[in-house]
């Protein structure tokens, strides 16, 4: 699907530009959301990917909290 698509590249765009792996998945996350949104609207694709995304972002809780301290590793 387009959405995964698009989220694949901010994924890839961001791991690039600031080389951290867990934010790079943090933003596919929350792109997958908004563009499967944006591309089926309201609807149960995006109920699941609303889940998907909001699982990838709990999974990733620690390194949410090293990346705010300033403690994640490259």
């Amino acid at each position: 699907p387009w959405s995964v698509l698009i989220a694949g590249l901010v994924y890839f765009i961001v791991k690039k530009l600031f080389r951290y792996v867990s934010l790079g998945s943090i933003s596919l996350a929350l792109a997958l959301f908004i563009s499967g949104f944006i591309i089926y609207g309201s609807g149960p694709t995006s109920y699941y990917l609303l889940i998907a995304s909001a699982l990838i972002i709990v999974l990733h809780r620690k390194n949410i909290q090293r990346l705010i301290s300033g403690k994640e590793n490259l």
